[in-house]
């Protein structure tokens, strides 16, 4: 039934929220107040640009200095961005290149796998 669906809605896990606005309307500062919010510890707070350099990097040194193939590469990104916290809170989230975002798609898709 159509109200079965809905129960079934409301019980599901919120993976991620996105805020989207203009110039100064208050995305920061909403993010700014969850991230507070949050135990310490579990949580990580990046601009989305000097995140994705990071993951490049991460990506370089497994495949080039761990000699890491395949799957195992993005493990270790994976298990890289979970140590400094499981919470992710990015500001300025904009992808415009289409390698960035097919990396996007296997790093969040194990990031949610691990909750």
């Amino acid at each position: 039934s159509a109200s079965s669906g809905k129960d079934e809605a409301s019980n599901a896990q919120v993976k991620g929220v996105y805020l989207h606005g203009g110039v100064g309307c208050g995305k920061t500062w909403c993010m700014d107040l969850f991230y507070d919010s949050l135990p310490s510890g579990e949580k990580q707070k990046v601009h989305f640009h000097a995140f994705m350099l990071s993951i490049h990097k991460q990506l370089h040194d497994a495949k080039y200095k761990q000699k890491l193939e395949g799957d195992a590469v993005f493990d270790f990104v994976v298990d890289s961005t979970l140590e400094k916290g499981k919470i992710l809170c990015f500001d300025e989230f904009q992808v415009v290149d289409i390698a960035d975002a097919m990396i996007l798609k296997r790093l969040f898709t194990r990031l949610f796998a691990q909750g």
